[in-house]
């Protein structure tokens, strides 16, 4: 059989098709890279953030104090350690920044996903209303 669909009407089906497979690959992106945050939040927790701070830092050495506790930071994210030196003061030891960085990739990326979503039906809804008007 052949295929009887107007050359324009192929068009349409197939760009639609590859804006949803770009809106598919950006969503699914975003959210396994978000999903890695509360993943690391777990896996810290699961540990106890007391441990994987003497296990990250090697302990504390005596004469630089005492480890006071370990706790999750939101800024930047990550597992933090805090510890009492010697002289009173407390010390804090922040993560780096590739959780935060990934986080808000993966956000980008999610929200790139829903726009270009929200463009395509907009457009694909302009497009229809104007075709209507013309009596198409």
């Amino acid at each position: 059989m052949t295929d009887t669909s107007a050359p324009g009407e192929t068009a349409r089906h197939s760009t639609r098709r590859l804006v949803l497979i770009a809106v598919a690959v950006l969503g699914l992106a975003g959210v396994v890279a978000l999903a890695l945050v509360p993943l690391q939040y777990w896996a810290l927790s699961a540990q106890g953030l007391d441990d994987a701070c003497r296990v990250s830092l090697g302990g504390v050495p005596p004469e630089a104090g005492e480890l006071v506790r370990g706790f999750w930071s939101w800024w930047p994210l990550g597992g933090a350690c805090e510890w009492k030196l010697l002289d009173g003061t407390t010390a804090v030891d922040r993560p780096d920044w590739s959780t935060t960085v990934v986080a808000g990739v993966g956000a980008a990326l999610l929200l790139a996903g829903i726009a270009l979503a929200a463009v395509s039906s907009l457009r694909r809804s302009r497009t229809r209303t104007q075709v209507q008007r013309a009596g198409l």
